[in-house]
């Protein structure tokens, strides 16, 4: 059964996944360059930052978006040939229960996944941290870091959640052509890695606005442009499922449109609004190469000082930042699951 109905029909599932697996290694730029593997990440973080060959950068970059347009297009094309099935049957067999080996191996091979992503990094993690407090490492300078990270990952969702509504709530209400393109065109963020988005602001800042450059403008616009497509789907999805009837009954009553906004479309779909602002706070808070590049001078950030000291292989330093992201994430992942069972 498996090999012959489940496996074929999950067969565009699967590339899709292959499709969106290969789009995040193509854009990775924090392993690569702290295990010193040349990708096209690395190269044009080299070209920029020692020898400010932007043309070079420039040339590397339009090869990356090439290659990652090439899989987003594969992605989109596989998800639309995947098919679903309804659970509304008259009758169903009853499932054979595994036994006693079937079992072992199911949860070996699960415990094995959490042991080697999770739990030896954390025990690492958890190893040098206390080597570091023994050391007296862990001082208010690191705290500015921290503090420096919440307060970009903060702006960027922010700004994210503002900039994405309009999109959304057009595409949402009218679905025509033109919602599509701005839906697709948000989602550019998806395609282009770090270091090609800092590239194309630094570019652009230098060219237009050089009073702006080196300021925290520059960096909140790439982590913007990087994660939109977060915050655009997750309010999309929840503006979907908006009965347009309830702005129609607000609208016959006198209301405005701005007044019919504040009053019952966005009351209404404030869990996705939450849902899409903490999905870019996290991502927000982990951005390395963007933040690498266009971060204002004396201006580090968590993953910086990650990426600092593990290049220099000073891992009793590098543990503590990230220990931090991790315990700066759980929280927001909880409201994030509470969410989510609250709508199931």
């Amino acid at each position: 059964m498996f090999w012959h109905i489940n496996l074929p029909l999950l067969r565009p599932a699967i590339a899709a996944a292959l499709a969106v697996v290969v789009l995040h290694v193509l854009s990775d730029f924090g392993a690569v360059s702290m295990l010193q593997y040349q990708t096209f990440t690395l190269s044009i973080y080299l070209q920029m930052s020692g020898r400010f060959d932007y043309q070079a950068a420039a040339g590397l970059s339009l090869v990356l978006v090439l290659l990652s347009l090439t899989f987003l297009l594969l992605e989109r094309f596989f998800r639309s040939r995947q098919r679903y099935y309804s659970t509304r049957q008259p009758r169903c067999q009853p499932r054979r229960r595994a036994n006693a080996l079937e079992t072992g191996l199911i949860w070996g091979w699960l415990g094995l996944i959490t042991l080697l992503a999770f739990g030896l990094p954390l025990a690492w993690m958890l190893s040098w941290s206390w080597v570091a407090w023994q050391e007296q490492l862990i001082d208010a300078e690191f705290w500015g870091y921290a503090r420096n990270s919440l307060l970009v990952a903060t702006l960027a969702a922010s700004v994210a959640l503002v900039a994405a509504l309009p999109v959304a709530l057009y595409h949402a209400r009218k679905r025509n052509l033109l919602g599509g393109a701005l839906l697709q065109l948000s989602s550019i963020g998806f395609v282009l890695p770090g270091p090609v988005i800092a590239l194309g602001i630094l570019s652009f800042f230098l060219a237009q606005l050089p009073l702006l450059y080196g300021g925290m403008a520059a960096l909140v616009i790439a982590l913007v442009i990087r994660f939109l497509p977060l915050a655009v789907q997750s309010q999309d999805a929840a503006l979907a499922q908006l009965t347009p009837s309830l702005e129609q009954a607000s609208r016959s009553l006198g209301a405005g449109p701005l007044e019919t906004l504040w009053h019952i479309t966005l009351p209404m779909v404030r869990g996705g609004m939450a849902t899409a602002w903490v999905l870019v706070f996290i991502d927000a808070l982990k951005e390395l190469p963007a933040t690498l590049i266009l971060r204002p001078t004396g201006f580090d950030t968590l993953p910086v000082r990650i990426w600092i000291e593990a290049s220099e292989e000073m891992l009793e330093l590098a543990a503590p930042a990230a220990l931090m992201l991790v315990i700066g994430t759980l929280p927001v992942l909880w409201i994030l699951l509470r969410g989510e069972r609250r709508g199931a």
